[in-house]
C-alpha cells in the first residue's frame, strides 16, 4: 500500500472516530436517556425515597411490639422416662428433657406449641416471662402439622391474638420471639420471604411426609 493511500485511510478513521464521539455527546446531553450509570442510579435513588418516604420510617424500632410479644411467648420443658424420648431431646443428669418455646393465645391458659415439644411427656413444666412456673396438661395435638394445644391453670394472662395468613404479603416485617437452645426472651426480627411453599412438614396416617 501506498505510503500516501495509508495516511489517507488513517486520516479518515480519525475524522469518523472523532464525528461518533461528538455526536454520541451531542445525543447524551439532548437525551436523558444516554446519562451515566452513576446519574441514573442517582436520579432512581432520589425517586424511591421520595416514593417511599411515608411508608419506610426513618427510625424502625421493634422496642414496644418486642416486650408485647415477648410476655406472651413461654418457655417449655418437657420431661419423659428415661428409656424413652423424643428425636430433640438431650439429657442433664438424670430424666430425657425436651426444651421448645410457646405462645399464649387466651387469657386463661390456653398456649400453643409445637407438637414433636410435649409428644409423650410425662411431665411439662412452663415459664412465663416473668419466671412464674406453672405444670401444663396437653389438651390435643395434631402431629400431621406438628402442632399441640396445653394449658395452664392460671388466669389474667397476657396472650396474642390469631393474626390473617392470608393478608401476610412477602416482604412484609416479622418478629420470631422464642426460647431457642434454652436462651430465654430470645427476639429476633426478618422480612416474609415467601408464601404456599410445601416444605414437608405435614405427614399422612402413617406418619410420612407427604
Amino acid at each position: 500500500m501506498k505510503k500516501n493511500t495509508f495516511l489517507s485511510i488513517l486520516l479518515a478513521a480519525i475524522i469518523g472516530g472523532a464525528i461518533a464521539i461528538g455526536g454520541y455527546k451531542t445525543l447524551e446531553q439532548k437525551n436523558p436517556a444516554y446519562n451515566s450509570i452513576q446519574d441514573r442510579q442517582e436520579q432512581l435513588m432520589k425517586k424511591v425515597s421520595a416514593d417511599y418516604a411515608e411508608t419506610v420510617p426513618l427510625n424502625l424500632d421493634f422496642t414496644e411490639v418486642s416486650q408485647k410479644a415477648i410476655n406472651s411467648v413461654v418457655y417449655i420443658q418437657s420431661r419423659y422416662n428415661a428409656s424413652y424420648g423424643n428425636q430433640s431431646y438431650h439429657f442433664r443428669q438424670g430424666p430425657a428433657i425436651s426444651t421448645g418455646s410457646g405462645v399464649i393465645i387466651s387469657d386463661d391458659g390456653y398456649i400453643v406449641t409445637n407438637n414433636h415439644v410435649v409428644e409423650n411427656a410425662v411431665e411439662i413444666s412452663i415459664t412465663l416471662e416473668n419466671n412464674q412456673n406453672y405444670k401444663a396438661k396437653v389438651i390435643g395435638t395434631d402431629p400431621t402439622t406438628d402442632l399441640a394445644l396445653i394449658k395452664i391453670d392460671a388466669s389474667d394472662l397476657q396472650f396474642l391474638p390469631y393474626g390473617d395468613s392470608d393478608e401476610v404479603v412477602v416482604g412484609q416485617w416479622v418478629l420470631a420471639c422464642g426460647n431457642p437452645l434454652d436462651l430465654t426472651s430470645t427476639v429476633t426480627a426478618g422480612i416474609v420471604s415467601a408464601k404456599a411453599r410445601n416444605i414437608n412438614i405435614l405427614r399422612d396416617a402413617n406418619n410420612y411426609r407427604r
